[in-house]
């Protein structure tokens, strides 16, 4: 498996900084402000009596000093330091709103998928050996695009039919986006393509989840490709090829990371010694047996420089998203890849809002307590 990478590991460092930043600028800010700010907003201008009242004591004439009188003035200041206290304290959580928002999406983490299907080969009879390969492209629009390529020796009594089972999201696309059903020919829906369409055939049944699972409750619906190789024009392998558009989709992107979960190829389990006698019942009377020997192959794309695996099971060839795997029953490829170049961006993303935070957090409580003192002021030069 490849080496996991956290998101904390590498994200919360840029926070940390860009918070510590956040607080020294906020303290510098409070420092340099808060005594000014509280200055005018509890005294504010005040007007002195131009009348000043001498006090006889003891034959000697003093002055008691100015009286000051509270002016429409002094009421205005306090009144418009209340609006553009608040005025900044609403944008500040304006500002918090969009900043958690932007947070949100830098730090997103998609939900995986948690069903992506199962597609399984069969044969008419037992002693087959075969190589099934599965390219699987992500379509624009809905859905996904497979391919599969269905390999056997030439050397084998031919013709041979093949029976590919499509179970959950792996099933084809039945309908339309506007939800009419697409056309069928020979019971296969339009969006099922195959070369060479010798005696091809679909159907969907409900049938056992695996070879020799009998009990009605443990089946489950799937559609069932069937088709004759009876041609050797590849050289020295028989092949068919089965294009299906399928209605699942198998990554989800969030912020940096990307998230995928591949459909399980390949066919049922059953033990070497047992693979001539058991056979799968596909219903109508139909039986079909696992191949003697099945490799696997899944193709799922190249991975672009700005890719970084992050955690991927099995481990996929080098700087591909494939997988082989021999002599086997199924193989299935989940894990996630991080962009680096939106990695890079959410870092600084983030260490900006970390600095945005740390300085709110401590202007914040400023013009919440200037509020405060300037009510208090208005209301005492009510009073007078």
């Amino acid at each position: 498996m490849a080496r996991p990478t956290t998101t904390s590991s590498r994200m919360v460092p840029a926070g940390v900084a860009g918070l510590v930043l956040g607080l020294v600028i906020g303290s510098l800010v409070q420092g340099g402000a808060s005594g000014r700010i509280r200055h005018n907003v509890q005294n504010g201008p005040v007007v002195a009596n131009d009348v000043q009242c001498p006090v006889s004591r003891g034959g000697e004439a003093s002055t008691h000093g100015e009286l000051q009188v509270p002016s429409r003035r002094a009421k205005g200041f306090a009144a418009a330091a209340i609006a553009l206290h608040l005025f900044l304290i609403v944008l500040l959580i304006i500002g918090i709103v969009k900043a958690y928002q932007v947070f949100v999406e830098v730090a997103a983490v998609p939900a995986p998928r948690e069903d992506p299907g199962e597609v399984y080969l069969y044969f008419d009879r037992p002693g087959v050996a075969a190589y099934l390969e599965a390219r699987i492209s992500d379509l624009d629009y809905r859905g996904t695009d497979l391919e599969y390529s269905v390999e056997v020796d030439a050397t084998v009594e031919r013709p041979v039919r093949y029976f590919l089972v499509l179970t959950g999201d792996a099933s084809t696309e039945e309908l339309y986006p506007n939800g009419e059903p697409f056309p069928r020919t020979d019971g296969c829906w339009s969006s099922v393509s195959v070369f060479p369409d010798n005696q091809l055939s679909c159907k969907s049944a409900p049938l056992a989840r695996g070879t020799g699972y009998s009990r009605p409750e443990e089946h489950q619906p799937t559609q069932a490709v069937t088709g004759v190789i009876d041609n050797d024009q590849y050289g020295p392998v028989l092949r068919a090829k089965v294009s299906t558009m399928a209605r699942g989709e198998y990554s989800v992107t969030a912020g940096k990371r990307r998230y995928f979960g591949l459909p399980a190829i390949g066919t049922s389990f059953v033990p070497e010694g047992f693979r001539a006698d058991i056979a799968a019942d596909l219903g109508d009377g139909v039986q079909a047996y696992v191949p003697s020997k099945l490799d696997v192959g899944i193709d799922y794309g190249k991975l672009s420089t700005t890719d970084r695996l992050e955690s991927v099971a099995p481990d996929p060839l080098p700087g591909l998203l494939a997988w082989v795997k021999t002599d086997t029953s199924l193989l299935q490829a989940c894990g996630s890849i991080v962009n680096t170049v939106d990695e890079e961006n959410g870092q600084r993303t983030l260490f900006l809002l970390a600095v945005f935070a740390g300085a709110a957090s401590t202007i914040l409580p400023l013009l919440v307590s200037g509020v405060f003192r300037a009510f208090g002021r208005l209301r005492s030069n009510r009073r007078r």
